[in-house]
């Protein structure tokens, strides 16, 4: 009912595509596709809000799908369909969609040819196994930032070439300047990759440096790296010297120990973060409880 009147007052002021983009956030897609389709006018808004929210609940190939019906209609793509749509790419993992739309932003000549884009579009090739497309892009692309290098880097690893990712990571280093935590991570990745024991040890001394030797991302990064290479003892006090820990770092401690076969200090490290799951949930119950209280009491 009161969503019925919300619709209502909306559209008396032509404004559908507000409601569009509001039920593609909350993942309401059913209601997206009544409240598009009764739509008279259709704007580029509009049909972004949808391909938006496609892609955002799990709808990647209807998404797609929206994007040809776009074009059949006539209306021209802007920066913002174009990453919504390689979005879509990306979750399919779809190399021959892809390549259409990488074709269609060159043949349209689209003024949103920008760094955004140019980012989206390695990252895609990546995701789709077409390293060298995403390599060639790479090279091809002036204006270079750290999202660029990260998902070359990223590709690299997830394609099986570790070796490949750490000389990128030290020519990002000489040609652009400092890396991100997402570099640090995926680094840290290729080294487990191919137990690069000695790189990694350096590595570990870089982050330490550059100030991300609290970071937990990168320390859980650390913990598993150091397990794989076989060294135990640095991912305990990788471990130990985190001052915050997540449900992450506490699982990837644990599988430390269960891969080297220290069955009892898995046990005993389960224990210990289930006792501070525990804490920590009382403390919050508390903390709930006293407030309901003052409350009560005004």
């Amino acid at each position: 009912m009161v969503v019925s009147e919300v619709e209502e007052s909306i559209s008396t002021t032509t404004d559908e595509p507000i409601l569009v983009a509001m039920y593609g956030k909350f993942g309401d897609i059913d209601r997206v596709r009544i409240v598009f389709d009764r739509m008279p006018k259709r704007d580029l808004t509009s049909w972004n809000s949808l391909i938006s929210g496609l892609v955002k609940n799990g709808a990647s190939s209807e998404a797609l799908g929206v994007f040809r019906r776009m074009r059949c209609c006539g209306v021209i793509a802007d920066c913002t369909t174009i990453l919504g749509v390689l979005s879509a790419c990306v979750n399919l993992a779809t190399l021959e969609h892809g390549r259409a739309i990488h074709g269609y932003v060159i043949c349209n000549n689209l003024i949103c040819y920008n760094d955004f884009l140019m980012n989206s579009l390695i990252e895609m090739y990546c995701s789709c196994n077409s390293m060298a497309e995403a390599i060639k892009l790479f090279d091809e692309f002036m204006q270079k930032d750290v999202v660029s290098w990260n998902s070359l880097i990223s590709g690299h690893v997830r394609n099986g070439d570790s070796f490949e990712s750490l000389r990128l990571f030290c020519r990002m280093f000489v040609e652009h300047g400092l890396p991100d935590q997402v570099t640090l991570v995926s680094v840290l990745g290729a080294c487990a990759e191919i137990t690069a024991l000695q790189f990694g040890i350096s590595f570990h001394a870089v982050i330490c440096k550059l100030g991300f030797g609290k970071n937990v991302m990168v320390g859980t990064a650390l913990i598993d790296m150091y397990s794989k290479c076989g060294t135990i003892l640095c991912s305990e006090l990788v471990f130990e010297e985190m001052p915050n820990k997540n449900m992450v770092s506490w699982s990837a401690m644990i599988t430390t120990y269960g891969l080297c076969g220290k069955g009892r200090e898995a046990l005993s490290t389960f224990h210990e973060n289930y006792l501070f799951s525990s804490l920590a949930y009382g403390c919050v119950c508390r903390r709930w409880r006293w407030r309901d209280m003052v409350v009560g009491e005004r």
